[in-house]
C-alpha cells in the first residue's frame, strides 16, 4: 500500500526472525528484501504492507502452504505478547478476540466477524480497499487462528477456511483450555505490559485500547452486536455508531479506539451510507431505536 502507515510488524518479524535465526535454507526467499533482517530484532520495527505482502507470499513458494504453518504455529508459540494475553486474561475466547483485534492494529485488514460459541470459533477477516490483495496471507492467518489453542496446552485446532485474496473465513473447533493457565497474576500482567513495550508508543496504545474494549462490559459487546446484525454494519463500525450515540465526540472515539480521527470519519462516512441516515442526530436517533428494539 504505496504512502500508509499500515504494517505486518508484530506478525511479520517474529516468523522471519524464528527461520533466519535456524539457519532454515531459505535460498531466494530473503533474496532482495526492501529492509535488514537484523532490523525486525528492533523493538518497535514498522514493515509496510506491500512488503509484508512479498514475503508471505515468497514464504509460500519457499515452504509450501504447510511450512508457512509451521512457521506461524512456531510463532504463536513462541511471540511473547501472546503468551503474556493467555497469561494474563481470564479466558480464552477473550485471548482469541485480542489477538485477532490485533489485526486491524498493524495490518489493513477488518475483523468483521468473531463469534466464540461453545469451543467453536467463527471469524471473518477482509482486506480493506486499495490494499494488495494475497491469498497466502490469508493462509497464513487460518494459521495462526489454527495455532491458537497451543497457547493453553492444546493441540492446534480442526478447522475449516474459505479464502481468497480480499477475505478470510476461519470456523475452528478450538478444543478445552488448561484451566491452569487462566489465573491471572501481577507477574504475568507486568509480562503483559513488558510485552507491549516492543512495540511502538502508537501501536501499544491500539493494542491497549483493544484489550479494553474487549473487556469492556458485557452490555457493550451485545450493543456492538445488535448494531452489526441490524444495520449491516462491521464490527468497528458498529463500535464507531454506539460511542457516537452514547455523545462521544470523534476525537475521544479516536482515543478509545486507538485509531486516527481521519480513520473514524471514513467508517462515519460508511455507517452514514448503509443506514442511509442523513444528518448525525438522525443516526443516533437510530442507533437508539435499534438497540432499544433489542431490549
Amino acid at each position: 500500500m504505496n504512502g500508509t502507515p499500515y504494517v505486518w510488524g508484530s506478525f511479520l518479524h517474529h516468523p522471519l526472525r524464528i527461520l533466519y535465526d535456524d539457519g532454515e535454507p531459505l535460498g531466494s526467499l530473503l533474496a532482495n528484501l526492501p529492509f535488514d533482517l537484523d532490523d525486525l530484532a528492533r523493538p518497535g520495527y514498522r514493515v509496510a504492507w506491500r512488503d509484508a505482502v512479498t514475503v508471505t507470499e515468497r514464504m509460500r513458494d519457499r515452504l509450501g502452504e504447510d511450512g508457512v504453518a509451521h512457521v506461524v504455529g512456531r510463532h504463536v508459540e513462541t511471540f511473547p505478547l501472546y503468551n503474556t494475553l493467555a497469561n494474563t486474561l481470564s479466558r480464552p475466547s477473550t485471548t482469541y478476540r485480542v489477538v485477532l483485534s490485533v489485526l486491524t492494529v498493524v495490518s489493513p485488514l477488518e475483523l468483521t466477524r468473531v463469534d466464540f460459541v461453545g469451543t467453536t470459533l467463527t471469524t471473518e477477516v477482509r482486506l480493506l480497499a486499495h490494499a494488495t490483495p494475497s491469498v497466502a496471507v490469508f493462509e497464513a492467518l487460518g494459521a495462526l487462528v489454527r495455532a491458537l489453542p497451543t497457547l493453553y496446552g492444546r493441540s492446534e485446532a480442526n478447522m475449516r477456511a474459505e479464502i481468497d485474496g480480499q477475505r478470510g473465513f476461519y470456523e475452528a473447533d478450538m478444543g478445552d483450555y488448561d484451566a491452569r493457565r487462566a489465573s491471572p497474576t501481577r507477574e504475568a500482567a507486568t509480562s503483559l505490559l513488558e510485552a507491549l513495550s516492543t512495540f511502538d508508543r502508537v501501536t501499544r496504545g491500539a493494542i491497549l485500547a483493544q484489550i479494553l474494549d474487549l473487556l469492556d462490559e458485557p452490555e457493550r459487546r451485545s450493543s456492538t452486536l445488535l448494531l452489526q446484525e441490524r444495520l449491516a454494519l462491521t464490527r468497528t463500525e458498529a463500535r464507531v455508531a454506539a460511542r457516537l450515540a452514547d455523545g462521544r465526540p470523534v476525537a475521544n472515539i479516536a482515543q478509545e479506539l486507538g485509531m486516527a480521527e481521519a480513520t473514524v470519519r471514513t467508517h462515519l462516512r460508511n455507517i452514514f451510507r448503509k443506514t442511509g441516515a442523513g444528518r448525525q442526530a438522525e443516526l443516533v436517533a437510530l442507533v437508539h431505536r435499534t438497540l432499544g428494539n433489542g431490549s
